[in-house]
Formats: C-alpha cells, sequence, structure tokens
C-alpha cells in the first residue's frame, strides 16, 4: 500500500514537472495575463458603469458586478480555448517516446499510472489558476478599490475552477487511447470546438434537463446565475435578466451527471489500458 503512495505520488511530482517545462503551460499563463490586463483596461477605460446606482462614482457592489461580469465568462471561455488542447497529449507524449513502455516493466499498474498523470496535471492547472487569481484580484484592487472579496472567490471556485477540473480530466481521460501526440491534441480540439459550438444551447434558459448539465458551456451559464444572483442580493433589478437564474435542484443534478461521467470515463479509460493496452 506504501508503495503505491509512493509510486502515486512520484508519478505526480514528475508529471508537474514535466508541465511546468512545456510551452504550453506558458501558453496558458499568457493567456490569463492578457485577460487580466485587458479587462482591467477595459474597466479603467469607463470608470462610471453602475448597475446600482446613478452615481459617477462606483459603488461596492457596482465594483464587484463589474469585475465578475468582464472576469467571469471570458475566464471560462479562455479555459474552454486553452485546457483541452495543451493537456490532451499528456499520456499520448509517453507512448510516442516510448516511456510507457518502460512505465510497464516496473510494478506500477495503469490505475496508479493514470491517476499520477492526471493529479499531475491538475495540481500544475491549480497553481496556474492562483496565481491568476491573486494577480487578478491585486489588479483590481489597484484600480477599483472597493471590489468585495467573498463574490470574487466564489467566482473561481464554483464557476472557473469546476470547469477546468471536468474539461481537464474528461480530455486527458478520452485523449490517454491515442498513440500519437498529434492524435491526442486533435481530440482535445474537438472538445475544445463541441464547447464553443454549444454555447448556444448552454445559454438556453429552457435548458435545465439532466442531459443539458452535460454540456460543457453549462458553466457560463452558471457564472451568469452567480453574477445576476449577487446583483439580486445586493438589492439590484434583475427582472430582465430572470431566465439566467437556475432553480436549486440544476445544480444538484449538475453535480450528479458530471461526476457519473467522470467515473464512467475512469473506469473505461481504466479497463481500455489493462485488457487492451497491456494485453
Amino acid at each position: 500500500m506504501l508503495s503505491s503512495w509512493h509510486q502515486l505520488a512520484g508519478i505526480a511530482w514528475y508529471e508537474m514537472r514535466l508541465q511546468w517545462r512545456r510551452r504550453s503551460i506558458l501558453v496558458l499563463i499568457v493567456t490569463f495575463l492578457v485577460l487580466i490586463v485587458g479587462a482591467a483596461l477595459t474597466m479603467n477605460a469607463d470608470p462610471n458603469v453602475d448597475v446600482f446606482t446613478d452615481s459617477a462614482e462606483l459603488s461596492t457592489q457596482g465594483s464587484t458586478f463589474l469585475v465578475l461580469l468582464m472576469f467571469g465568462p471570458s475566464g471560462l471561455l479562455t479555459i474552454m480555448l486553452t485546457l483541452p488542447p495543451i493537456t490532451a497529449e499528456t499520456i499520448p507524449k509517453d507512448h510516442q517516446y516510448r516511456v510507457d513502455e518502460l512505465i510497464a516493466a516496473t510494478p506500477c499498474s495503469p490505475a496508479i499510472y493514470l491517476l499520477g498523470k492526471l493529479i499531475g496535471v491538475l495540481i500544475t492547472i491549480v497553481a496556474v489558476m492562483l496565481l491568476a487569481a491573486i494577480g487578478q484580484w491585486g489588479l483590481t484592487m489597484w484600480l477599483l478599490a472597493n471590489v468585495e472579496f467573498w463574490p470574487f472567490v466564489r467566482m473561481w471556485l464554483l464557476g472557473i475552477a469546476p470547469a477546468a477540473f471536468i474539461l481537464t480530466t474528461s480530455t486527458i481521460l478520452l485523449a490517454s487511447t491515442q498513440t500519437t501526440r498529434r492524435r491526442a491534441v486533435l481530440v482535445g480540439g474537438l472538445i475544445t470546438l463541441t464547447s464553443v459550438l454549444t454555447i448556444p444551447f448552454g445559454m438556453n434558459g429552457t435548458g435545465t434537463s439532466w442531459l443539458h448539465t452535460l454540456n460543457p458551456s453549462i458553466w457560463i451559464r452558471v457564472m451568469l446565475h452567480q453574477l445576476f444572483s449577487y446583483v439580486a442580493d445586493a438589492g439590484g433589478d434583475t427582472s430582465s435578466f430572470d431566465h439566467f437564474f437556475l432553480p436549486a435542484e440544476f445544480f444538484t443534478q449538475l453535480f450528479i451527471t458530471n461526476t457519473g461521467l467522470l467515473i464512467i470515463l475512469s473506469l473505461a479509460v481504466w479497463a481500455w489500458w489493462r485488457f487492451v493496452r497491456y494485453r
């Protein structure tokens, strides 16, 4: 048991080091940096926007609304466009460089190998997003100085982070059966394309079925729900945005369907590695 934990930690640590050395993570960091600076300059260009009052000076609620509006949906779109292509080659590159043959000759099981690679990538992405969130908060406070902290945290924890986790995990699992990096990146590109093309369905006000929760772009809808829920709680007028609100049971459906999807994918990929790859 202890040996399995050591193997898992070793693979995860090795994958983390590989991720930081790859250009793809640099692309993700630069993308977040451009997003943060661009949104910040947009906010600074028009500092008199306020959905709560007509005052020339932004209220705390108005500043918070502006930050959530500028960073939330755009952050999710960044995740959908960048994460699948840059994480898809995580496991196929080992096959292309024949590293997996060395691993197959060790006592390390396919489950430990797959889980270790996945954990290494996820920790790396969490670190990048944490740096992005800290930088975004610092720049926001410098420009506006009166933004509420917890709505900002909820934007990342309940919107951007879950979407990043589900997209990354499903991409790595689906692409792990490919034998070359090019084919794996193609799988990641198809996931990105699907996520973007399904945005109109994710924004559909009547789409709250179980199947609808599997739409990758549904997280933009969740983000808008958080945004206008904050406006409503702060006393703002949301009568024109009622179609963005989601019923409470929808979030239960969202958790169950996405958790079930990841479990089914994990079992299917493990079975493929166990009975097909190393048969």
